[in-house]
């Protein structure tokens, strides 16, 4: 099993393609998010059209639905799902997830309702999250899995 480190990324020296794939494997993508908003908190993190969030607005959101996460009862360790397309919303739900040391389970808002139901009965997600984006049609097909 792979260890994470809690080294600050700037001390990793990336020095091989090698070197840079290990560090990818051991340090947490919401770690290193976190970590570019402290090095460029005013750059863009992600953008979604002409929406655009930096990486401290970005690190904000994550936080704050972190929090709602447990305030809702999850747990570390527990199956989190979003339906919703690739977005900055994702995005924050992906990072709040992992950052509170739950599993994610990503839903593609393009499964047929049968392989909605197939998904969650065989994963068991604690909690399954709709996107603000989801026509009424897949939020129908979601509630009906």
């Amino acid at each position: 099993m792979t260890q994470t480190t809690n080294a600050p990324i700037e001390h990793h020296e990336v020095s091989s393609d090698e070197r840079l794939e290990e560090i990818v494997r051991t340090v947490p993508l919401h770690r290193i998010f976190a970590e570019k908003r402290r090095e460029f908190p005013t750059h863009y993190a992600a953008g979604e059209g002409e929406v655009k969030i930096t990486y401290k607005d970005l690190d904000h959101a994550v936080d704050r639905f972190a929090a709602k996460l447990l305030q809702a009862g999850v747990a570390p360790g527990d199956l989190v799902s979003l339906m919703g397309p690739p977005g900055i919303e994702f995005l924050v739900t992906f990072l709040a997830t992992v950052s509170v040391g739950c599993v994610w389970l990503g839903l593609n808002s393009r499964y047929t309702t049968a392989e909605l139901k197939h998904i969650i009965e065989d994963g068991s997600p604690t909690v399954v999250l709709e996107a603000s984006s989801l026509t009424d049609e897949q939020r129908i097909a979601l509630r009906n899995a």
